[in-house]
């Protein structure tokens, strides 16, 4: 298990999106390891993440854009209602972190 950030923007309607900083726990896939010549042993398992937070950072609306700032219960709202979208939306943004953890895996080994 490892912790990753990651910068997702979240499409809220044709005029609106926010810009969110998702933190997550990445599971890299592990082998199938047989152990007896019967084949029983660990079945393996594919890539997984699970979201621990996600901050708004930005909000823009019409094509502008609002960095988080001095009123606190707007930006607190506008965590729940990403959250929310988030959640709605799982699938997608599961791809998008699964994409970006191997994507970040596969640059840590050409370093």
């Amino acid at each position: 298990m490892v912790r990753k950030t990651c910068e997702l923007t979240l499409e809220v309607s044709e005029r609106t999106s926010l810009i969110v900083d998702g933190c997550y726990l990445y599971y890299p896939a592990e082998p199938m390891v047989r152990y007896y010549p019967d084949g029983s042993g660990y079945p393996g398992s594919d890539a997984d993440v699970d979201l621990v937070s996600c901050v708004v950072v930005a909000w823009i609306v019409a094509g502008e854009e609002r960095k988080r700032d001095v009123h606190p219960w707007l930006w607190q709202s506008l965590d729940a209602f990403a959250l929310m979208h988030v959640e709605e939306n799982w699938d997608k943004v599961r791809r998008t972190l699964l994409r970006d953890a191997q994507e970040q895996e596969r640059t840590e080994y050409e370093d």
